[in-house]
């Protein structure tokens, strides 16, 4: 994909609320700092039964679903979400190591939207949000920019345990920390 396209519209939808539905607590960290260095709004559930709460408290403008999970599984939660809270727009991407094309059908033919093979690629993740999510208007992108100002003010006081941070870092012998810190497009 061109990079600097996937990146523009990536932009164009900074402060989405995504929802993230993943039992591996490592999983639900990577996705979530990913999808938080682009300044997406991220809430994460455990199941398919906390995501179907969620949803029906919450606004979403997509939802990552993991297939393979305890109390309720991707599928059922997808047929939850389509037909007891008839939530028929709300975008599914299916996230999970079910990578073969009879999994993509299942997803599909069950409500889910698209589908993800895990091991994410964090260009096919940003992908599927600016496939499935609107772009904000300038209005929206203006007030959007405007309350992330008013938050800055903690970042400053944040910069000081960073450095504390990557220094500690740095101390550990084989640690390879700029690799590291590369491959997480920078978040510390």
């Amino acid at each position: 994909p061109n990079l600097g396209a996937l990146e523009q519209g990536i932009a164009n939808r900074k402060g989405e609320n995504i929802l993230i539905v993943e039992d591996n607590k490592i999983n639900q960290d990577v996705v979530k700092q990913i999808l938080e260095t682009v300044h997406m709004k991220v809430t994460v559930a455990e199941n398919g039964s906390e995501a179907v709460e969620a949803i029906r408290d919450n606004r979403f403008d997509l939802v990552f679903m993991d297939i393979q999970m305890p109390i309720m599984d991707g599928y059922e939660a997808t047929i939850a979400i389509r037909k007891t809270l008839k939530n028929l727009t709300l975008p599914i991407i299916a996230m999970t190591a079910n990578a073969f094309e009879e999994d993509r059908k299942k997803c599909l033919d069950l409500g889910m939207n698209d589908h993800l093979p895990k091991p994410v690629e964090i260009e096919k993740l940003y992908q599927s949000i600016v496939n499935w999510v609107p772009e904000k208007s300038a209005e929206e992108l203006k007030r959007y920019h405007k309350e992330v100002h008013n938050e800055t003010k903690a970042d400053v006081m944040n910069e000081e345990a960073d450095n504390a941070f990557l220094n500690a870092l740095y101390e550990i012998n084989d640690l390879n920390v700029s690799y590291v810190i590369r491959s997480l497009q920078g978040n510390l």
